[in-house]
């Protein structure tokens, strides 16, 4: 049986990973030094090929998610394949691949096919990515096999939609034999007006063993934190000061109490806040009320006698009043923590255009005296890159200068990781970097932006394909894709690669 408790596994699916998923990956692929000359075009397929073998470690994946990426309708057949595989995981890639070059939601008739295990992963993961439909959730309920977790979340997408929702639905979910299940039922029916199943409930739920509790918090938490719950705040603030849960429940509780974007929700994150001996939590929780675009000019609960708290309060007032955004978000990079650097992030979100660029240009100068602040700067790359941004020319034109190649790496990456068409031109100067994984990049992101190749630009994008540009595979599988469409030879290796299913 497959209840909600199994709602989570859905996580591995779903890892947000851009074209190029780590900045060390390219220059630590060593697979170049081996490189040898082989035929191009069966350099190529097997570069996809690679895509669509499972591996032990799940690295396969992560080349599926940079060709997905490309959202590319040619790849369909390829991912139409995939439905055919014996591997779980394959077959979840095709489903969503699919959804992502086509109408934009998952096809409720594919789903169907899937196993019931495997249908809860593929229909989270939709939910996660946005490709989902009122029509979809209409399909779902219909399922003859329609499993307990697939009731709740499509019930809870038609509530997300503002569709019209059938409490007799809902009361079966209070049938279930799983507790988890049952309490979801309460809840949502308290958000449709019927409160009268939720407060026994929640009685009993306090007065159960650790272990119970733990399956229906964690089971709670992880719907609340897509769906807006407010009736399930009650429950979510018991679990955010249960000392029977680990810190990452306490803290995730608290979290999706935070995404009801009520008066309520704010109450229990202050509460909790105030009354926590852990400067790291709050940190924490400072940082998910600035995500979940908490308007409070009240962050005395988060400020305390560390500078990093000090910062972030000052950081969440100036979010919600709009005003000394721009020194607030100067304050969250004086201390490179991880933590301020995404709160400088999501602080730049809520100011001006002038304001949110002078935050991420301050990250970008902070990040060339701190190699450890590179991954964010690339993220910095992308925003302006998405934004169009006029600031964007000339900083470019500056880290080309910079010496250490790392930083026209993660240049390079945060502008294969755009969908600005215009990144091809912007990445042109970095064709002639001293650097060989720059180069590799730096081309990728020309053919995938339409930039014409010569012949000797599309024997060095296949020699990327072959394993020969200092590169990781899945950007080796981007070239290899990329060097099949310029080269008019894409459906003769679908057929090779379809064909062999």
């Amino acid at each position: 049986m497959y209840t909600l408790a199994m709602h989570s596994c859905f996580q591995a699916f779903v890892t947000r990973v851009t074209l190029i998923g780590t900045l060390t990956a390219c220059s630590a692929s060593l697979s170049a030094q081996g490189y040898i000359e082989v035929d191009r075009f069966d350099a190529s397929v097997s570069a996809i090929e690679r895509g669509i073998r499972e591996t032990p470690d799940g690295s396969n994946h992560a080349i599926l998610l940079g060709l997905r990426q490309l959202k590319d309708p040619a790849m369909r057949p390829l991912f139409q394949r995939l439905l055919s595989s014996d591997q779980p995981a394959l077959r979840i890639d095709g489903l969503l691949a699919l959804a992502e070059t086509g109408t934009g939601s998952i096809d409720p008739f594919l789903l169907q096919q899937l196993p019931a295990s495997e249908r809860i992963i593929a229909f989270a993961a939709a939910i996660d990515l946005g490709l989902v439909n009122e029509e979809l959730t209409k399909k779902i309920l219909a399922f003859e096999d329609l499993q307990s977790v697939e009731l709740a979340m499509a019930l809870a997408l038609q509530m997300n939609f503002g569709m019209s929702v059938d409490t007799t639905q809902v009361k079966r979910l209070l049938g279930d034999e799983d507790p988890a299940t049952q309490m979801i039922g309460a809840i949502l029916l308290a958000d449709l007006g019927d409160s009268s199943e939720l407060a026994p409930r929640i009685k009993q739920y306090a007065q159960a063993k650790p272990e119970e509790r733990f399956l229906i918090a964690s089971t709670v938490t992880d719907l609340a934190n897509w769906h807006s719950m407010p009736s399930a705040v009650p429950l979510l603030e018991l679990a955010g000061h249960d000392q029977d849960f680990s810190r990452s429940l306490r803290l995730a509780a608290i979290d999706a109490a935070l995404n009801c974007k009520c008066d309520e929700g704010v109450q229990v994150w202050r509460d909790v806040t105030n009354l926590t001996v852990s400067s790291g939590d709050r940190t924490r929780l400072g940082v998910a009320a600035l995500e979940r675009g908490i308007k409070t000019p009240d962050w005395s609960n988060i400020g305390d006698d560390r500078r990093v708290n000090q910062y972030l309060a000052a950081a969440g007032a100036a979010s919600a009043t709009k005003t000394n955004i721009l020194e607030a978000g100067n304050d969250l990079l004086v201390i490179h923590h991880p933590l301020l650097l995404q709160a400088a992030l999501l602080l730049a979100e809520s100011g001006t255009k002038e304001e949110s660029e002078a935050i991420q240009l301050a990250i970008i100068e902070n990040a060339l005296r701190d190699p450890r602040l590179y991954a964010t700067a690339g993220r910095v790359i992308t925003d302006l890159a998405n934004a169009r941004s006029d600031k964007l020319q000339p900083l470019l034109e500056q880290l080309l200068q910079e010496e250490d190649s790392r930083v026209s790496e993660f240049t390079v990456i945060g502008l294969l990781n755009s969908d600005n068409p215009e990144s091809g031109v912007l990445a042109t100067p970095f064709r002639e970097h001293k650097d060989r994984s720059v180069r590799s990049i730096a081309l990728i992101i020309q053919a995938r932006h339409g930039i014409d190749l010569d012949e000797d630009d599309l024997e060095e994008l296949s020699d990327i394909a072959a394993g020969g540009g200092r590169v990781d595979n899945p950007t080796s599988a981007l070239a290899a894709w990329l060097w099949l469409q310029q080269t008019d030879a894409r459906e003769r290796a679908l057929a090779r690669i379809v064909g062999k299913g």
